[in-house]
């Protein structure tokens, strides 16, 4: 996750230098990179990773959607549908991401409370060595 919160960054970044000719799109870019190099950073309080990664995938969706949205606008081709199927695409695209991140924090949480519990099983075995008396 956190390598690839470091990419997504890196890549958002890159995208950003590059427009700077549009600098709100560029800034929306800068925005996205800043939220996913934040979700590296190393922290006790896990939701903070979550939240930042949640947030850079959804304003990355949307900075997508609203980008496709003004190409399509520019080429006279886009109607009131166009603006719902983007709308909801940015919307289901963002609750995907939401499940996917949960589920990532849910597997997170039961691998540490499985190596948890491995360690302190480990830790009464050695404490029941101790207590055992060599045989002859």
């Amino acid at each position: 996750m956190h390598y690839l919160s470091g990419l997504i960054g890196i890549a958002f970044v890159v995208l950003a230098l590059f427009s700077w000719q549009t600098p709100w799109i560029g800034g929306l870019f800068l925005t996205c990179g800043v939220l996913s190099f934040l979700a590296i950073r190393p922290s006790r309080v896990r939701w903070w990773l979550y939240t930042c990664c949640i947030a850079s995938a959804l304003a990355a969706i949307t900075l997508f959607a609203r980008f496709f949205l003004q190409v399509e606008s520019l080429s006279d081709t886009i109607d009131a549908t166009g603006f719902d199927y983007a709308l909801l695409t940015d919307f289901g695209a963002g609750f995907a991401m939401l499940y996917v991140v949960s589920e990532y924090s849910c597997w997170l949480k039961g691998r540490q409370d499985r190596v948890k519990l491995k360690i302190e099983f480990q830790r009464w075995r050695e404490r029941i060595r101790l207590l055992e008396i060599p045989r002859s």
